[in-house]
């Protein structure tokens, strides 16, 4: 990022890349956020295009909703991986003999 960005700037920035990483479901999901809430969205070949600068400057009250629908997936997908981990964790524990082969 440049220096001449504004800490919004950088907000809103980190907000699409954090948008961008979700997995296809997740962004679908989001994308339904904006249908939902009437938020102008451009599709073109590369995708989806929404203005997250005009939307928090003109709709903060949908900004802010957005904000927390991105929060909320983050801490989802968090918990889900903390769950695999463990049932990997308790698969290694409780179902391998002495070798590393898995019972049957």
């Amino acid at each position: 990022m440049t220096a001449h960005m504004t800490s919004e700037s950088v907000q809103i920035v980190g907000l699409k890349n954090r948008i961008e990483s979700f997995e296809k479901i997740h962004q679908i999901e989001v994308l339904k956020f904006f249908v939902e809430n009437k938020v102008v969205v451009n599709e073109n070949s590369s995708g989806s295009l929404i203005n997250l600068g005009f939307l928090k400057e003109t709709r903060p009250a949908v900004y802010a909703d957005l904000e927390k629908l991105v929060a909320f997936i983050e801490q989802q997908n968090t918990i889900l991986d903390q769950i695999e981990a463990e049932k990997k964790n308790i698969s290694l524990q409780y179902f391998q003999d002495a070798d590393g082969s898995f019972i049957r």
